[in-house]
C-alpha cells in the first residue's frame, strides 16, 4: 500500500518541470568535477566497474535529490558502469543466398534472477545515492546538527542488512528474492515519503528501515 500510495502520488510543480527533460541527461561539466572531488575527498575509495553506478543512475538521483522528486525504481534499473558500456545486444539472422540481417536489441539492464544479485543492484544504488547526495543539511532528527544527505555508511548497511535478512528466510531461492524484493520496494517506498517531507536521504532511509 506504501508502495502504490508513492506511484500514484501527484507529481509536484518541480517534478512536473523536470519530466520535460532527460533526468540522466548528462550533467555540467563543472558540477562532475566538483562531484567527482567530493567522493575523493570523503571517501577516498576508487569502485571497480561493476559496482561503480552509471552516469545516468548518479544524473537521475543528483536531480531528483535537489528537486525533492525522487522516483521508486526497480532493482534491475541500478545499472553499473560495466552494464551500461556493455554493447546493444544484437540478434544475426541468417536469410535466403548468404543475406544476413542484424537487428538490434534492447538496451541491457541488471539480470536480478537470485538475492545475491539484488543485493548488488542495491550496492550499486547505495554507490550512487552517496555520489549524487554528497552534501550537507540540517538533520531532522538533532535538531542544530548538519548531516550528510546520503552518507555511504548508511546505504550499505542498508544493502548488507537486507541480503542477511533474506538469507535467513527458509525458503526456495525464488521465494527469497520475492520476499527481498517486496520489502524492499515497501522500505524504499517509506524512505520516499520522509523525504518528499523534507528529511534527507540517510535519515528517511534509517527511519523507513525500523518502521
Amino acid at each position: 500500500q506504501v508502495a502504490r500510495g508513492v506511484l500514484d502520488r501527484p507529481k509536484s510543480k518541480e517534478a512536473a518541470q523536470g519530466s520535460e527533460i532527460d533526468v540522466e541527461a548528462p550533467l555540467d561539466p563543472m558540477v562532475r568535477e566538483s562531484m567527482a572531488k567530493a567522493w575523493t575527498t570523503m571517501y577516498h575509495l576508487r569502485l571497480t566497474m561493476w559496482l561503480d553506478p552509471a552516469d545516468g543512475l548518479v544524473n537521475r538521483l543528483y536531480r531528483e535529490f535537489r528537486t525533492n522528486s525522487v522516483n521508486l525504481l526497480e532493482v534491475t534499473k541500478f545499472k553499473s558502469v560495466y552494464t551500461d558500456h556493455n554493447p546493444t545486444p544484437e540478434k544475426r539472422v541468417a536469410l535466403a543466398e548468404g543475406l544476413v540481417v542484424t537487428v538490434a536489441g534492447k538496451d541491457q539492464g541488471e539480470e536480478v534472477t537470485d538475492v545475491v544479485q539484488y543485493y548488488f543492484g542495491l550496492r550499486v544504488l547505495a554507490n550512487a545515492s552517496a555520489k549524487a547526495g554528497n552534501y550537507e543539511v540540517e538533520s531532522k532528527v538533532e535538531k542544530g546538527a548538519m548531516v550528510t544527505f546520503a552518507p555511504l555508511d548508511t546505504n550499505l548497511n542498508y544493502a548488507d542488512h537486507a541480503l542477511r535478512m533474506a538469507l535467513k528466510q527458509h525458503m526456495s531461492a525464488w521465494g527469497r528474492l520475492k520476499w527481498l524484493t517486496e520489502r524492499d520496494l515497501s522500505t524504499r517506498s517509506l524512505m520516499i515519503n520522509y523525504m518528499r517531507s523534507g528529511w534527507s536521504q540517510g535519515e528517511a532511509l534509517t527511519i523507513a528501515l525500523k518502521e
